[in-house]
């Protein structure tokens, strides 16, 4: 089962970044966090791999709605948001929602992750 939308953006990995942030904001999406793979791999293993950072977006009405269905659901959240350099190339991948839940069996939340599927489908459509 695909796990993720995904889509080649023209840019350099921090200028994709912020059109992320900002294309995922008029969305009512926000970073709670920010992770630079590369650096941390770097840091960590002192490994090298090309440029990789991870978004945690949330939008805080979708996750309170979600939560008060599925107090655990937290494991699986925010949506993921990866922006990363491959052969040339910047590529931009979100979860797909509906994907992650599917593994609670709550159908209030199968609804509820279409709609959030919805909206980061067409949010990534319009980088």
């Amino acid at each position: 089962m695909p796990y993720t939308y995904s889509k080649i953006v023209p840019g350099s990995v921090p200028d994709v970044v912020n059109t992320v942030k900002e294309a995922f904001a008029k969305s009512g999406f926000h970073p709670l966090f920010e992770i630079d793979v590369q650096a941390k791999m770097r840091e960590k293993l002192s490994k090298d791999m090309g440029a990789y950072v991870m978004l945690g977006m949330c939008n805080a009405q979708f996750a309170y709605e979600a939560l008060q269905n599925e107090t655990e659901l937290g494991t699986l959240l925010p949506c993921n948001v990866i922006v990363y350099e491959q052969q040339g190339s910047v590529h931009v991948a979100v979860v797909q929602p509906k994907a992650l839940v599917a593994v609670t069996g709550n159908e209030h939340l199968s609804e509820m992750a279409q709609s959030v599927d919805d909206v980061l489908r067409k949010t990534l459509d319009t980088l």
